[in-house]
């Protein structure tokens, strides 16, 4: 899996794929631990990342 970590003012913002056309995102402070935050986001990915996914869209309607 692909992830973005940004360390922002006072903490950490983090962008991960999850699923077609979906991502998840997460802020937190300086407190966590990047590497933790990476692997639960990872896991919760791969146990919901089929439901987090967006199809194609057209005027408004899924294709």
């Amino acid at each position: 899996m692909k992830m973005v970590l940004i360390e922002i003012n006072e903490g950490y913002f983090y962008l991960m794929a999850a699923g077609a056309n979906a991502y998840l995102a997460v802020l937190s402070d300086m407190t966590c631990e990047p590497g933790r935050m990476g692997g639960m986001m990872r896991d919760l990915v791969v146990r919901i990342g089929a439901h987090l996914t967006s199809p194609p869209r057209r005027n408004g309607q899924t294709v």
